[in-house]
């Protein structure tokens, strides 16, 4: 049994050794490559070397919308192509104001994915204020279509809502 076991971990170290004496273009054939992907990514570099990572939009488009006691302005990003590896996604960047002293103004955001439209609240402000719109959404089995923001408001003259905005409009 000791014999049996000297001489495979003989065969073994022969074996190894003729691997690493073997040329550089015969060790090569010998390995299966793989396909790359890559995503599109930018780092930002912060303050103290912290970091993030940030898409690369396929596509984007700047937008704003102005209506009576209501105003946004913004960045609507989307892309990806729905699959586990390079899912799609929308993101919404932006800024609500409103502007009157009673009432409220509201962004929506728009998408369907195959028959499943969806409508999120991204953005509220209250009377005579501003807050951000950030918004994230990905899918790693269906696509976006039919996307687009649209902004409401109310006050004491009623409920208005301005032209839809964005690639689904």
């Amino acid at each position: 049994m000791k014999r049996l076991v000297a001489v495979s971990c003989a065969l073994i170290g022969i074996g190894l050794s003729a691997i690493a004496t073997l040329p550089a273009s015969a060790s090569t054939t010998r390995i299966q490559q793989r396909p790359v992907v890559v995503q599109h990514q930018i780092t930002i570099t912060m303050g103290n070397d912290s970091r993030a990572t940030q898409r690369v939009p396929l596509y984007e488009q700047s937008l704003s919308s102005s209506i009576q006691c209501a105003h946004w302005s913004g960045i609507l990003s989307w892309g990806g192509n729905g699959s586990p590896v390079v899912p799609a996604y929308i993101q919404l960047e932006g800024v609500i104001y409103d502007t009157c002293n009673n009432g409220w103004a509201r962004l929506y955001l728009h998408w369907d994915t195959i028959n499943n439209p969806k409508e999120v609240n991204p953005g509220y402000a209250g009377p005579n204020s501003h807050s951000n719109t950030p918004y994230d959404t990905s899918d790693r089995i269906n696509t976006y279509k039919d996307i687009w923001v649209q902004l409401c408001s109310s006050d004491h003259a009623g409920y208005r809502c301005g032209n839809k905005k964005g690639p689904g409009a």
